[in-house]
C-alpha cells in the first residue's frame, strides 16, 4: 500500500503542537492512555527515544509491555513490511519529513505471532523553536473490518453467481413464458373467429328455417284448398251418382290403388311431390268428369261445373307445388342437414273405367290421403319449429362461447404483456447482478 501525506508550508499552528514540560500540570498523559486506540508517544530528546505514552491497548496489541517495548529498538516493536524492509518507523520518518502521515494501511505482525491489518497515524509535536521534539501515532486495528468485507465480498460473489444462474433459469423461464403465452393468444383469436364463423353458418340456418316454416305454411293452406275441392268433388260424384244409374253402373273404378306416401318426417319434398300427384290426378278425374258429363248431356252440366272447379284448383295446387318445390330446393342448397333429401317414389293411378262411381272412389282416395298429407304436414311444421327452437338455444350458446372466445384472447394477450414485462424485469435483474460482480471485482 501506498503512503498518504498531508503536506503544507508550514505544519504547526501558533503555539501549538510543542511539547511542554511534562511536569507542567496538564494530566495529558493519562488522557492518552484512555484514549479508545493504541497509541504511543516517543519523545526524541537528547537524541534517545523514549516512549513516554505506550497505553494499555498498545501493549494488548504488540504483545508488549511498555518496559519491553522501552527495551527494543522501534522497528523490532512494530513489526510491518515497511519495518522490515527500511528498518525504520511511521514515527522516524514523521520526525525526517516534519508532517503527519495519515491513514497508512499495513500489516503488523504482533509478538505473540497474531497477523493484524492496521491503519496508522502519526503526527510531529514541535517544540518552541519548532524542531520534532516527538511524535504521537496511533494504530486503528482493522483486521475484524477486513475480515468481514472479504467475507462480505466472498458472499457477494456467490450471491452473484447463484443469481447468474437463477437469473439464467429466470431468462429461459420467461422466453418460454411469453412463446406459450403468444401461442394461447394465436389459438384464442382462431378460436375465436371460428365461432364467429359458426354463428354466422347458425343465423344463415335459422334463416333457411324461417323459410321452410313459411313454406310449409303455405303447402298446408294449399293442401285445405285441396281438400276443400275434393270435398266438393266428392259431394258433386254422390249427388250424380243419385241421379244417374247408369253412370254408376259403368262406371268403374278410375284408380284401383294409390300407392302410399313413403317419406321420413322431415322430408318435405316427399310432400310436395304428393300434392303435385294428386293434383294431376285430380285434373284426370276432372277431364273423365267432363267427358262423362258430355255423355250424360243436359244431366251433367252441374257435374260439369264441379269437375271444371276441381280442375282449377289442382292447376292452381300445381302452381303452389311448383314454388314451394322450388324453394325447398333452395333450402337443400343451405342446409342439407335441416331438410333430408327426399325420394319420391308414387305409383300412377291406373285408368280402370270411366263409371261415376269410380270417380267418386277416386275422389274419397284423394280425400284421404289429403288428410294424411295435412297431417304429415302439420308433424314437418311441429318438427321444423323444434327444430327452429333448438338451432336458436345453439346460436346462443355459440354467441356465448364466441363471446368467452374474445375473453380469452383478451385475457391472453394481456399474459403476453405481463410475459415480456418479466421478461424485462428479469433484464434488469440480470444487469444489476452484472454491476454488482463488477463492483465486488474492483474492491
Amino acid at each position: 500500500m501506498s503512503d498518504s501525506t498531508d503536506g503544507g508550508e508550514d505544519p504547526r499552528p501558533d503555539g501549538a503542537g510543542t511539547l511542554a514540560e511534562r511536569g507542567n500540570g496538564i494530566r495529558w498523559e493519562q488522557a492518552l492512555n484512555d484514549m479508545p486506540l493504541p497509541i504511543v508517544v516517543a519523545d526524541f530528546h537528547g537524541g534517545d527515544t523514549e516512549l513516554i505514552i505506550f497505553n494499555d491497548l498498545m501493549e494488548e496489541m504488540t504483545g508488549l509491555t511498555k518496559a519491553e517495548a522501552q527495551e527494543m529498538d522501534a522497528w523490532e516493536i512494530y513489526r510491518t513490511d515497511e519495518t522490515h524492509d527500511t528498518k525504520q518507523t511511521m514515527a522516524e520518518r514523521v520526525r525526517e519529513l516534519g508532517e503527519p502521515i495519515r491513514d497508512h494501511e499495513t500489516e503488523l505482525l504482533d509478538h505473540d505471532g497474531n497477523l493484524h491489518q492496521v491503519v496508522i497515524s502519526s503526527t510531529p509535536i514541535f517544540d518552541e523553536r519548532g524542531d520534532v521534539r516527538a511524535t504521537m501515532t496511533s494504530f486503528r486495528d482493522v483486521t475484524e473490518l477486513r475480515d468481514k468485507e472479504e467475507a462480505l465480498q466472498a458472499t457477494q460473489e456467490q450471491v452473484a453467481g447463484t443469481l447468474d444462474e437463477a437469473v439464467s433459469q429466470l431468462e429461459a423461464v420467461a422466453e418460454r413464458v411469453v412463446d406459450n403465452a403468444e401461442n394461447i393468444q394465436q389459438r384464442a383469436s382462431e378460436q375465436d373467429d371460428s365461432l364467429q364463423d359458426v354463428a354466422r353458418e347458425m343465423e344463415s340456418l335459422n334463416a333457411s328455417m324461417e323459410e321452410v316454416a313459411a313454406s310449409t305454411d303455405e303447402l298446408a293452406e294449399a293442401a285445405d284448398e285441396m281438400r276443400s275441392a275434393a270435398d266438393e268433388g266428392r259431394s258433386a260424384a254422390e249427388d250424380a251418382q243419385e241421379a244417374t244409374d247408369e253412370l254408376l253402373e259403368t262406371g268403374e273404378s278410375l284408380v284401383d290403388t294409390v300407392s302410399a306416401l313413403e317419406s321420413e318426417i322431415g322430408e318435405i319434398s316427399e310432400v310436395v311431390d304428393l300434392i303435385a300427384d294428386i293434383a294431376d290426378q285430380t285434373n284426370i278425374l276432372a277431364l273423365n268428369a267432363n267427358i262423362e258429363a258430355a255423355r250424360a248431356d243436359a244431366e251433367g252440366g252441374g257435374f260439369k261445373v264441379v269437375a271444371d272447379e276441381v280442375r282449377n284448383l289442382a292447376e292452381e295446387s300445381q302452381a303452389h307445388a311448383a314454388d314451394i318445390r322450388e324453394q325447398i330446393a333452395v333450402v337443400e342448397e343451405k342446409a342439407t342437414e335441416t331438410v333430408a333429401e327426399t325420394e319420391t317414389a308414387s305409383e300412377r293411378i291406373e285408368e280402370t273405367g270411366d263409371r261415376i262411381q269410380e270417380s267418386l272412389s277416386a275422389l274419397e282416395g284423394i280425400a284421404e290421403r289429403i288428410e294424411e298429407s295435412t297431417s304429415g304436414i302439420e308433424e314437418i311444421a311441429d318438427a321444423n319449429t323444434d327444430q327452429a327452437t333448438r338451432a336458436e338455444e345453439v346460436t346462443a350458446t355459440v354467441d356465448e362461447v364466441a363471446d368467452r372466445a374474445q375473453l380469452v384472447r383478451e385475457a391472453a394477450g394481456e399474459t403476453v404483456e405481463a410475459a415480456e414485462t418479466q421478461r424485462d424485469v428479469v433484464g434488469e435483474v440480470s444487469a444489476a447482478v452484472t454491476q454488482l460482480r463488477d463492483r465486488t471485482d474492483q474492491k
